[in-house]
């Protein structure tokens, strides 16, 4: 199965190669923006990601996840998403930490 397949001045894919009107390139051009709430900024946020946790611990992501697996930091879920909370992000800020995180 050979088959072509064309992308426009945009760099995304037209479905058949070839658009048939004006109309429906433009369609392709189209782009959902995010919702105003995932622009928060993190201290307004009560529930951040691993990478953003990470961001704001000053850690790798993986060391997140090491401290969320030690029972460090807890989580919470919603749907299939793991979050922590900020609260404990900062408890765990405001705690000593002796020992290496891994190792």
């Amino acid at each position: 199965m050979n088959t072509k397949v064309r992308w426009n001045i945009n760099f995304e894919r037209c479905d058949n190669g070839i658009a048939e009107s004006e109309d429906q390139m433009q369609d392709v051009n189209v782009r959902k923006k995010p919702p105003v709430s995932a622009l928060a900024p993190s201290s307004q946020k009560l529930l951040v990601g691993r990478k953003e946790a990470a961001d704001l611990l000053s850690i790798s992501a993986r060391a997140v996840d090491y401290l969320v697996a030690n029972k460090q930091l807890s989580t919470r879920r919603i749907g299939a998403r793991v979050l922590i909370p900020v609260a404990d992000l900062q408890r765990f800020v405001r705690a000593d930490h002796p020992d290496r995180l891994a190792g």
